[in-house]
């Protein structure tokens, strides 16, 4: 990640109320069945945030939390909420924690929207995961012209759709006209979603 990224992010992060980031994985799996997951047991989720991502919502006995800024995070006093048993992993050992084919699910929810390699993340995701493993994903459609420095990359949905998991069975998918989690300004941002598991 780029410094200015970095900044933005952590900027988002010690500003954001705690309760209001969990609430979005809350509604992630008002959306999305939680029962999709049952047999689930070694997960990671890609791009967490601060406070442990999906796993405040749903548990597996083994769970990885995955981000590029888990030392920035730290520095700054943000920790997981103390009841998230997960192993931290960030980009230097993620290779460690995700060998190929050792997972049976990755979330990544609200996250590869802020990466610029949106296409090269998926495809270091379908590796990590095993045989009829499971990706769920939250991303934000962005075009140029709203893009921050938080999100650095425009999507849409053709290039969301056309992009690695082409390869995988669509097990769930919903388009948003207007991004379901509430945390943006209508007046000045109107961001559609799409939400969606896919099984390889």
């Amino acid at each position: 990640m780029i410094e200015q990224n970095k900044k933005f992010e952590i900027k988002y992060w010690l500003k954001q109320d705690k309760a209001v980031v969990l609430n979005t994985y809350k509604r992630f799996f008002e959306i999305v069945p939680k029962g999709l997951f049952g047999e689930c047991n070694v997960v990671a989720d890609v791009g967490c945030g601060a406070y442990g991502g999906v796993f405040n919502e749903i548990t597996f006995p083994t769970m990885y939390g995955v981000d590029p800024m888990w030392g920035e995070y730290l520095e700054n006093g943000l920790v997981p909420c103390d009841d998230v048993k997960m192993v931290i992993a960030n980009a230097s050992n993620r290779l460690e924690m995700s060998q190929i084919g050792s997972l049976d699910c990755v979330f990544s929810i609200n996250a590869l929207d802020h990466s610029g390699m949106f296409s090269k993340s998926l495809e270091n995701i379908y590796n990590s995961l095993k045989d009829g493993g499971l990706f769920a994903m939250h991303v934000q459609l962005k075009t140029e012209e709203q893009l921050d420095s938080g999100h650095m990359m425009a999507l849409d949905e053709d290039k969301v759709m056309n992009s690695g998991i082409r390869l995988m069975e669509q097990l769930f998918l919903q388009y948003f006209e207007m991004c379901p989690f509430g945390n943006q300004n209508p007046d000045r941002d109107h961001v559609s979603a799409i939400i969606g598991v896919w099984k390889k």
